[in-house]
């Protein structure tokens, strides 16, 4: 499975768009991005903060 890191700008164009009146499922057709994710970043405390993937160091 391949994870892609979206764009802060695409996420910021997706939640006005849901803010605006839009609903999740065509945005999530429309940007081209699963609604889970949109789902997740409607919750997330900084949804426009890039989280590093990969291994934590100790």
């Amino acid at each position: 499975m391949f994870i892609m890191a979206h764009s802060a700008d695409l996420r910021k164009r997706i939640l006005e768009f849901i803010e605006d009146g839009g609903k999740k499922a065509e945005a999530a057709r429309r940007f081209t991005v699963t609604r889970s994710t949109i789902d997740r970043w409607l919750v997330a405390d900084a949804p426009f903060a890039i989280k590093k993937t990969g291994p934590k160091k100790k």
